[in-house]
């Protein structure tokens, strides 16, 4: 039987699992550590230019935004907007979520200008993509919302929220 060295991919793998697990769980500390030594070991392994140092930035900046550590998230985020804009082109699916939680991040900071300009481009891919009556543009749409009821413009949010639900419901 093989033992696989620490800095293994497989390791950062399992690491990026127990960081999830940990997560649910509460134990956010060791959730932390887990996707900070995951990323760590991609980074060695890979290169800073790899889907697996990408997915680990999108994972971190999600885990920081569970924490309303946005400063981090929003770092993290733009991080992984980067390399998935590097890895898989401008137009992809994972560049327009990872734009959608972007918004979200900016919105919290009340950077609408920003958040605006994210969720705008994230829609205009999706809607590329997938069309208008897919769930992952309808998260997008409720980030949209979300913008517009921050901003105060209760009437154009319901009218997102009730577009949401439509699709939805399908």
């Amino acid at each position: 039987q093989e033992i696989l060295p620490p800095s293994h991919p497989m390791v950062g793998n399992s690491l990026r699992n127990l960081a999830n697990l940990y997560r649910l769980w509460g134990d956010y500390q060791q959730s932390e550590a887990f996707f900070l030594q995951a990323l760590e070991i991609f980074e060695q392994t890979f290169g800073a230019e790899h889907p697996e140092v990408a997915q680990s930035f999108y994972n971190l900046a999600n885990f920081y935004r569970t924490q309303n550590d946005n400063v981090k998230a929003l770092s993290f985020y733009q991080k992984a907007l980067t390399s998935w804009e590097i890895l898989l082109g401008t137009e992809h699916p994972d560049v327009a979520i990872t734009l959608a939680d972007l918004s979200d991040v900016y919105r919290k900071q009340q950077n609408y200008p920003l958040a605006e300009q994210s969720i705008q481009r994230a829609l205009t891919i999706q809607k590329d993509v997938f069309g208008t009556e897919n769930r992952v543009y309808a998260e997008s749409l409720s980030h949209l919302a979300k913008l517009r009821q921050a901003q105060g413009s209760f009437a154009e949010a319901e009218q997102l929220y009730q577009e949401v639900l439509s699709i939805r419901n399908q």
